[in-house]
């Protein structure tokens, strides 16, 4: 299906025709020269009366997979991200989720945002830009990058903010998320649930995936 432009693999309800309450729903956004079909792996993890959309990132890398802006690892870290396509990213993203209740035909709760690396990042920012349209996010391997919030919301706005990252990873050093998450606790007592795993890499272990699932189920009971 396609959403605000944004192609995204689907998985409904096990019962899409019941009445009652609006549904969770949970929308995934992969990585870095990843696509739609990497998270997407786990959308029989996430509650059978859910809807989960796998999203695919707008642009094609010349080496193949996608993202969500571009990268230019020859500049210096601050420089990294094409922020106009981080933007860009973002308001079409908004776009989407305003088109989840639709797209799934039932009425839904605010999306939870699951990202992983790039992904991660995006979704953070997504949520401080828009709070109240987001139920919650669940950031991978990511980091908040000051860059992409030019206004920061007061904490009392912020849904729950969950992180885990692995102190092995090689591709987003620890050290900037723990900077990052330490910063948005100071400069706005928004806090980030933040798990650090020992032994992981840049990716999602059994360990981390379970903290996850964790926290989801602390949110509510409709979870």
């Amino acid at each position: 299906m396609e959403l605000n432009g944004l192609l995204a693999k689907f998985r409904g309800p096990s019962d899409p025709h019941s009445a009652g309450n609006p549904l969770p729903s949970f929308v995934l956004l992969h990585g870095y020269g990843s696509n739609e079909d990497d998270l997407f792996s786990f959308e029989r993890f996430f509650p059978a009366q859910s809807a989960v959309f796998s999203m695919r990132a707008p642009l094609a890398l010349a080496q193949g997979g996608r993202a969500w802006f571009s990268i230019d690892f020859e500049k210096p870290r601050s420089e990294w991200s094409n922020h106009e396509e981080a933007e860009q990213a973002i308001d079409q993203l908004l776009g989407a989720l305003e088109a989840l209740p639709a797209a799934a035909g039932h009425a839904l709760l605010p999306p939870i945002l699951v990202g992983f690396s790039q992904g991660a990042i995006l979704s953070l920012a997504t949520v401080l830009q828009a709070p109240s349209k987001i139920r919650g996010v669940a950031a991978f391997s990511g980091y908040w990058n000051r860059d992409l919030t030019p206004v920061i919301p007061s904490a009392e706005r912020v849904p729950p903010l969950w992180a885990s990252h692995g102190e092995e990873d090689q591709v987003i050093p620890i050290a900037w998320p723990d900077t990052t998450y330490d910063e948005l606790q100071k400069q706005s007592g928004i806090l980030v649930d933040y798990h650090r795993f020992k032994w992981l890499g840049h990716g999602i272990d059994a360990d981390a995936f379970n903290a996850f699932r964790q926290w989801l189920n602390s949110l509510s009971e409709t979870i």
